[in-house]
This record gives structure tokens, C-alpha cells and sequence, in this order.
């Protein structure tokens, strides 16, 4: 890394300052312990992300700047969100909480945090700290198996019960690991994704149609005989590993979800210290109108008792949310005990300490099938569409029982 490019960098390190709130933890006494635990594990684990030689200059560049930031951002949201919501819930009192508490003034507008009538704020668990802790209590060793898709798949096809979405082939860095089977991609359409991308980040579709292929950035379609070369070329720009995977189309009883793509079941499973493994949560989400990944999209809640969507609830808080879609009501998911079982098994197999692990199913008509793992996990959209603090429940509790 060149010196121009090491203080570009380091600059905008220091401008995510702004919103990664004061060093430290400042409790709510309303609070219970072991939510409060858990935060000061966050905010330390913040803190840390730092090199430890330019923590000091670090943390009074934080102290100076997430006032200033935190106090824009929560002005900013009230007026996007509803131009008379400032005179209902004035700005002061979102910028105080926010700041009061070390929270990301969009979390506590979307969760109503900022309302007079909520207690105990450390309750609910913000993003930034809470994927810092649960990736802090993983094993490095679980991290890495769930990281490597071409690894994962690997694990799940010799131990598990659900079939896991296969690669065709694989590049790197220019150079073809794994060609497609005798030199040819199936006529379907692909998707093509770094071996360790996160929330989507690198994942391009490439559509099928009158017998080529293309992504939403190409003009003119490349033949089957020229996407094995165009994918190669493009791992070599990317500098990295890309898999390529058919797209799964989705169960029919699930077939008015479709946009350009299926929906996806984000299903989070916990492991007790003791060896229980258990379902905490789940969800389902579809893509955005237009779009065919799911990561912004719509979703609700799941019964992990029943497999059936939790009914819409009215919403307090000052933002349109994305949970009151009508296109969910009185669906179910398919195969659903399979699913959570095959899932459940799983997690108890894989090695070393793992607390929680989120999965990523898409419901095909042939059943349930991986997409992949994730380790980093914030219960974000479990408290957004529940309006309920996660550390009221078997979230904060599992991870706590690993702090005892």
C-alpha cells in the first residue's frame, strides 16, 4: 500500500469516527446486567478495531466528532422520514438518546428508542457492537469454515441433511480452479460470487436468454463458450475468488415473492455452552421491486414453532418500515421442520465454539437448500420488525451465557 493511499485511508478512518459514538460505555440503570455486559464488550471491541499506537488520538477525535455527527444525522432522518415528525418528535430528544447512549440515531429512530415512553435503552443491542461481539465469541476456525463457501458446502454436503447450493466452477486471481463440467455453464441463469463477500457485496446475476449471457451492465450478451473466459478476466480484476452458482428458483407455494429473484429465509440457530442448539430467530425476505437480491428488501418474521409469518403488527416509530408488505400474509414455509432440523444438526457438528450462526436458505421445489452461513451477526431487523429489545430475549441471553 503506497503512503498516499495508507493516509487516504487512515482519513477515512477518522471520518467514520462520527458515528461510531464515545469510547466508552455509559449504562442505563434501567438496564438488566447482562445486556449491559454485552455492551461494554461492544464498545470495547469498537475501541479496539483501532492499531493500538493511534487509539489515544483516536478516541478524543470520537469525543470531539459524534456529537457534531450524531446531531446532524438525527436532524437529517427526522426530516426524510416526515417533515411534521419534527415538530412531534423534536431533534434534541433523538440527538439525545443517541448521544446519551452511544447508539446510531437511524437504530433508535427505527426502534422508537427516542420516545419518552421506552426504558432501558441498553436493552436493545445496536449493530456496530453487537456484530463485533457475537464475531468476537466465534472460534477463528468456525469463522473461516463459514467465510469459505466452497468450504462450507464442502462441510454441509458430508454432515449434513439439506442440500447446499453447489459450484459450478471456480476462479481466482485469473486462474481457473474449476471449469465449468465439459467446458460448458448449464443453460440457466448464474450467479457469480466472491468466495468471502458479505451483504452481496461482488454477487452479479448473469440472465440466460436466446442462448447467452448477460448482467445488467453489458450491452450485448457473451456466448456460453465466452463466460468461462469473461469470469476468469474478471477474478483477475477483482483480485479474488469467484464462485459461480445456478440461481434457485423458488417453491411455488412462495411464488409471489418472486421479483427477479427468490426470497430468502435468514434463519439464526444458537448453541448453548452445554451443546443445545437451538432456533433464536427467523426471518423471510424478498427481493425490492425491480432487483433480484434480497439484502434491502422486504421481509417478516417467522414462527420457529410453526414455519408460518408473524401477522403484521401496527408500527410506532416515525419511519415507513419494511415489514407491513401484504404480498406475506397467511404464507408459510415450505418444509419447514426439515429445514430447522437439518439446520439444528448441522450447527451442532461444526467445530469449536460457535453461539450463533445465521443461514441462508432458499425454499426450491425440491426443498430446502444452504446458500450459505454468516458468523457476524446484529439482530437488526428481529428488533425493527418486533419492536421488541433482543436483549429481552434468547439473543442476549445465549451470548451472555458465553460471558459468565
Amino acid at each position: 500500500m503506497t503512503t498516499r493511499a495508507w493516509l487516504r485511508r487512515l482519513r477515512d478512518r477518522f471520518w467514520y469516527l462520527g458515528a461510531e459514538g464515545f469510547p466508552w460505555h455509559l449504562p442505563d440503570r434501567r438496564s438488566s446486567q447482562a445486556a449491559q455486559k454485552l455492551r461494554r464488550l461492544g464498545r470495547r471491541l469498537v475501541w479496539k478495531t483501532w492499531p493500538r499506537p493511534i487509539r489515544p488520538l483516536a478516541g478524543l477525535a470520537a469525543i470531539f466528532l459524534w456529537p457534531i455527527r450524531s446531531r446532524t444525522e438525527a436532524r437529517r432522518l427526522i426530516l426524510a422520514s416526515n417533515a411534521e415528525a419534527l415538530l412531534k418528535k423534536p431533534v434534541w430528544r433523538l440527538w439525545h438518546v443517541a448521544l446519551r447512549h452511544n447508539a446510531a440515531p437511524a437504530e433508535c429512530a427505527a426502534f422508537g428508542v427516542h420516545q419518552m415512553s421506552v426504558s432501558g435503552v441498553d436493552q436493545w443491542l445496536f449493530t456496530r457492537e453487537a456484530s463485533l461481539v457475537s464475531g468476537h465469541l466465534m472460534s477463528r476456525s468456525v469463522s473461516d469454515l463459514c467465510g469459505d463457501k466452497v468450504r462450507l458446502a464442502e462441510f454441509c454436503l458430508e454432515n449434513g441433511r439439506l442440500p447446499v447450493a453447489s459450484s459450478l466452477a471456480v476462479f481466482s486471481s485469473g486462474t481457473t480452479l474449476k471449469p465449468f463440467d465439459a467446458g460448458m455453464p448449464p443453460s440457466t441463469d448464474l450467479v457469480a460470487k466472491p468466495i468471502r463477500a458479505a451483504q452481496g457485496r461482488g454477487c452479479v446475476l448473469w440472465r440466460y436468454t436466446d442462448g447467452g449471457y448477460a448482467t445488467g451492465d453489458m450491452r450485448a450478451a457473451v456466448c456460453p463458450k465466452e463466460l468461462a473466459e469473461t469470469l476468469r478476466v474478471r477474478s483477475a480484476s477483482n483480485q479474488g475468488t469467484l464462485i459461480v452458482q445456478k440461481l434457485i428458483p423458488a417453491h411455488t407455494a412462495l411464488s409471489r415473492l418472486v421479483e427477479n429473484g427468490p426470497p430468502v429465509a435468514r434463519i439464526v440457530t444458537g448453541r448453548w455452552p452445554g451443546g443445545t442448539v437451538e432456533v433464536i430467530e427467523a426471518m423471510l425476505q424478498k427481493p425490492r421491486a425491480g432487483q433480484w437480491m434480497t439484502h434491502s428488501g422486504p421481509f417478516r418474521l417467522i414462527d420457529p414453532d410453526t414455519g408460518c409469518l408473524v401477522p403484521r403488527k401496527p408500527r410506532p416509530h416515525i419511519f415507513p418500515d419494511l415489514t407491513d408488505d401484504p404480498v406475506f400474509d397467511d404464507l408459510a414455509i415450505p418444509d419447514w421442520q426439515a429445514c430447522q432440523d437439518g439446520l439444528m444438526s448441522l450447527h451442532r457438528q461444526i467445530p469449536d465454539q460457535a453461539p450463533l450462526i445465521g443461514w441462508d436458505i432458499v425454499s426450491s421445489p425440491e426443498g430446502p437448500v444452504i446458500l450459505e452461513a454468516n458468523t457476524t451477526l446484529a439482530p437488526y431487523f428481529f428488533q425493527l420488525a418486533r419492536q421488541a429489545p433482543a436483549g429481552d430475549g434468547r439473543w442476549c441471553a445465549l451470548l451472555s451465557s458465553y460471558l459468565a
